[in-house]
């Protein structure tokens, strides 16, 4: 299952990189055009086995808007706790982070990674090549309806 999966994640990435490189040219030279900053910004990211990598992005705020090192959860009485300290943190380290996720899909876009991490032990329980295929099929589908920002159900 696990070398399915990932076949199945390099082939859409790959193909999802060629389809959006006439965008991705025309968004960067935007970006550019716009403050004259950098057109990417670099942000930690922690994937299998608490595994810390880069994910490029391009850059749709400010320069340095994000200064502060790593990935935060904001508490609702307004305390800031690193994401590793997080409960749950530990078993979403467990697999291969991938092109979505269940959280991606069924939690609206605005609860906590507390909130979050519950999904992700959903998938830890009930993965399946299956799933992986139904997951990125509703997002094609959630981005086609332009969907992804919506409380209510996005499918």
């Amino acid at each position: 299952m696990p070398a399915a999966k990932r076949l199945l994640d390099v082939a859409l990435a790959g193909s999802g990189l060629v389809v959006s490189a006439p965008v991705a040219l025309i968004l960067a030279a935007l970006i550019k055009l716009g403050d004259r900053g950098p057109i990417f910004f670099s942000q930690e990211r922690v994937g299998r086995r608490g595994r810390h990598f880069a994910a490029l992005k391009f850059r749709s705020m400010v320069p340095d808007a994000e200064a502060s090192p790593g990935e935060i959860e904001v508490n609702g009485d307004g305390r800031v706790e690193r994401l590793e300290d997080v409960p749950g943190f530990e078993g979403r380290c467990a697999v291969l982070p991938g092109l979505t996720g269940v959280a991606q899909i069924y939690a609206p876009r605005d609860v906590t990674r507390r909130h979050k991490f519950r999904y992700d032990k959903l998938y830890i329980r009930n993965q399946s090549f299956w799933l992986d295929i139904r997951l990125i099929l509703l997002s094609f589908w959630i981005t086609f309806r332009g969907t992804w920002e919506t409380r209510a159900r996005k499918f």
